[in-house]
């Protein structure tokens, strides 16, 4: 009788096992590949020399092509939730602006500045799934972060260039997406999201043609608002 309890137990077992296995949560990686929109805007702030007292106004803003790149790990909770971390590069291309050193922007008489503008995001961020027909499912998430926003050398007209500067922001995306299941593991998964980085900044130091030494400037700033990004990608779970 002992041993046929013994035979028993292992057959439930071997039944139950697969079933349980399939049940559990799973780890999932993911790459996908995008474009951020426009949104960002100069800052009322004024800026340029002399510090304390600075009267450039900044306008015209115009980014070039815009690219972004992400890559997420995570792990799947139970059918409908997962959990995971991400990084995330946003870049903003080549950035023009002018800057009117009366204290009251006009495209007619500011000096044109350019530069480049790019950030690295560390997200902490949850995801919502449902199916709704055969290998198609909606998702929706939500994550918060930290920005390393980094605002790139800068040229001023023809005789002075913006120093580099780099600071931490918080940022955070609400996102809405499709996966389609190619097979077991692999999805194709595309998204929308809308994503805030906070704040641009540049150095508070400029150089000058006509001096060695580094000119002191109040920042140039650009504030990121909530921006518009699509992405598609690639999602493999082991």
């Amino acid at each position: 009788m002992p041993s046929m309890n013994k035979i028993s137990l292992a057959l439930i077992a071997l039944f139950a096992f697969p079933a349980l296995a399939q049940s559990e949560p799973s780890f999932y990686v993911t790459g996908a590949i995008g474009t951020i929109g426009g949104g960002m805007t100069t800052s009322d702030d004024l800026a340029g020399n002399p510090p304390s007292a600075p009267h450039g106004a900044l306008g015209g803003l115009d980014t070039g092509s815009k690219r972004s790149f992400s890559l997420a790990v995570g792990y799947q909770l139970d059918p409908n939730l997962q959990v995971e971390v991400s990084y995330a590069k946003y870049e903003y291309g080549d950035t023009d602006w002018g800057t009117d050193f009366s204290g009251t922007y006009n495209a007619a008489t500011a000096t044109p500045f350019s530069g480049k503008l790019s950030s690295d995001v560390l997200f902490v961020g949850v995801n919502y799934l449902e199916d709704f027909a055969p290998n198609w499912n909606w998702q929706l998430g939500a994550a918060v972060g930290v920005a390393r926003n980094k605002f790139h050398s800068a040229t001023e007209g023809t005789y002075a260039e913006i120093r580099p500067n780099a600071q931490n922001q918080f940022a955070y995306k609400v996102s809405a997406g499709l996966g389609y299941k190619l097979s077991e593991h692999l999805k194709v998964l595309g998204n929308v999201e809308l994503v805030s980085l906070g704040r641009f900044e540049s150095a508070k130091q400029r150089d000058v043609d006509w001096s060695t030494s580094p000119n002191p400037i109040a920042p140039y700033k650009f504030d990121t608002n909530l921006q518009p990004a699509v992405s598609l990608g690639l999602s493999y779970s082991f």
